[in-house]
């Protein structure tokens, strides 16, 4: 091969590699934090280490000086019943100052992977940017990576004083349904939709709404699960996701897309969806969001109407069915119950 061969070879992969696991590095790698730089900010004012669990869990075991925003995880506390964003902004300035966040504070956010692989965290990271935060940085395997790496934990509640957090809402971080309908109805073309579900809910067998099926023209479907290092589990043979990002992952996972373009991730409530978020933002997407609605508000306002590909409707006659089932038994194991303790007491 010549000298001039190579350097042509070497333009072609330069060029065909914006979101090549082959040159393996994330375009913004701070925001991805291991547990070797977490340590070392432990201790450090500048910071604050944001247990995204609850309370319960959090004083049963914590990175040393880590806060916890209240008794609710973060993606509960900060989210309202149907696991929306709040409207009023002043809501999060109040939670947040109280825990001593300000706009200027270095922010690290983790959660473990009992907690929907760790949704809790990557929820907090979205919202936080979408608040207008610019310092906010996720553990990379969570509190399971910690613990596994045999780093110190503690019991002891931390405490900071109060700060004052001033929201700016960062509105292209955030989709609404009003957006995605100008991609369904073919109007806007410039929406590149990535809908992290299942494939089953995705293609409308797995019904998690008054509809299941998936918005016209998404993009792809790529399940935030794949973005996730994997390993083998002993009992089911089956590869299950480590907690640890992937950097081959999650090109693969985001290939085919204009990282310069508009491109919105969906899941049903706006969690799966913010794993999607997490994983631009690391690949230097410059206009990623979030789709707060998600599926669940798209295909269940019956008023709106919003078009649907590939569309099931939910069987209400075979839910009722199985209900009627399932009290039948519940009847039956309650008579069983009553009946194995009478001939225990006459023992």
């Amino acid at each position: 091969m010549t000298r001039k061969t190579g350097w042509m070879i070497l333009a072609i992969l330069f060029v065909l590699s914006p979101l090549s696991a082959a040159f393996g590095a994330w375009t913004n790698p701070e925001l991805l934090y291991s547990v070797a730089q977490a340590e070392k900010i432990v201790g450090d004012s500048t910071w604050v280490i944001l247990d995204c669990r609850g309370q319960e869990v959090y004083e049963k075991g914590h990175i040393p000086g880590a806060i916890v925003l209240g008794k609710k995880s973060a993606k509960s506390l900060l989210r309202d019943g149907s696991a929306r964003t709040f409207q009023d902004p002043g809501k999060y300035e109040k939670i947040l100052g109280e825990a001593g966040i300000g706009n200027a504070t270095r922010v690290l956010v983790y959660s473990d992977m009992k907690h929907k692989l760790m949704d809790d965290a990557f929820i907090t990271f979205w919202l936080l940017e979408y608040l207008g935060h610019t310092d906010v940085h996720l553990l990379d395997g969570g509190f399971d990576a910690w613990t596994k790496a045999g780093k110190p934990v503690e019991t002891a509640v931390a405490k900071r004083e109060p700060a004052v957090f001033k929201a700016q809402p960062k509105k292209s971080a955030f989709a609404t349904s009003e957006e995605l309908l100008t991609l369904a109805n073919g109007t806007n073309k410039n929406i590149q939709l990535v809908d992290c579900r299942t494939k089953e809910e995705f293609e409308g067998y797995d019904i998690r709404a008054l509809r299941g099926g998936h918005i016209p023209n998404t993009f792809k479907n790529a399940s935030h699960v794949t973005y996730f290092e994997q390993k083998k589990d002993e009992k089911t043979g089956k590869d299950v996701p480590t907690g640890i990002l992937s950097e081959a992952a999650v090109a693969k996972a985001l290939d085919g897309l204009d990282a310069n373009g508009r491109v919105v991730f969906l899941c049903h409530s706006g969690g799966r969806s913010a794993y999607g978020y997490f994983a631009a933002r690391l690949m230097g997407f410059t206009n990623a969001a979030n789709f707060d609605d998600g599926w669940f508000i798209w295909a269940t306002n019956y008023q709106k109407n919003y078009p649907v590909e590939d569309e099931q409707w939910i069987e209400l006659a075979r839910i009722d069915e199985a209900e009627k089932k399932i009290k039948s038994l519940e009847t039956k194991v309650a008579d069983l119950e009553a009946l194995i303790k009478t001939l225990t007491d006459k023992k």
